[in-house]
């Protein structure tokens, strides 16, 4: 179950990703072309539905972000206290604790 849900969530991050950059992308392309031009007649329509999806596509986008955050939080708790304990050197109580370990072995 849980891959499953992993799965559609991280497909609907690639979607709602994929809608975002490419209407952002052809938005900022056609802008000038909208705003002077024989062609901005056809391209109002077009460039008011591209910022209607572009809208709704990013709200998807920072909440699926989020769910998967919110999914992934144990994850990211325990390999953060993993990288931790890799890059600091060990504490002095934790020197000692590892000392008594070794001689009682």
């Amino acid at each position: 179950m849980r891959t499953k849900l992993n799965y559609w969530v991280n497909m609907l991050l690639l979607l709602s990703f994929t809608l975002v950059s490419s209407t952002g992308l052809l938005r900022w392309m056609y802008k000038p072309h909208v705003e002077t031009g024989s062609l901005a007649v056809i391209l109002q329509p077009v460039c008011r539905l591209f910022g209607i999806v572009h809208r709704w596509s990013g709200l998807a986008f920072l909440l699926l972000a989020l769910y998967h955050i919110y999914i992934h939080w144990d994850w990211i708790t325990r390999m953060t206290e993993k990288m931790a304990k890799e890059a600091l050197p060990d504490s002095p109580a934790e020197k000692s604790k590892n000392d008594e370990k070794e001689l009682l072995s």
